[in-house]
């Protein structure tokens, strides 16, 4: 599961409600989801903002994975 991912699970949006939040295209954000696309610095700013997070929340490591794993 990508970062993304987790965090629209985490606050319960969809892609759709992301996409409409965020002004990134829905086609673009299932791009990023599967690996297809890597964003850019604009676009994970628009993604962090749609979800409230800071850009550092989606590029970040996860915060349960414990020092020198």
């Amino acid at each position: 599961m990508t970062k993304l991912e987790s965090i629209l699970k985490q606050k319960g949006f969809s892609k759709t409600k992301l996409s409409r939040d965020s002004g990134v295209a829905l086609s673009y954000i299932h791009e990023i989801i599967n690996g297809k696309k890597s964003p850019t610095m604009r676009t994970l700013e628009k993604l962090a903002k749609g979800l409230g997070v800071k850009v550092a929340d989606l590029i970040g490591e996860p915060k349960n994975k414990a020092v020198g794993e």
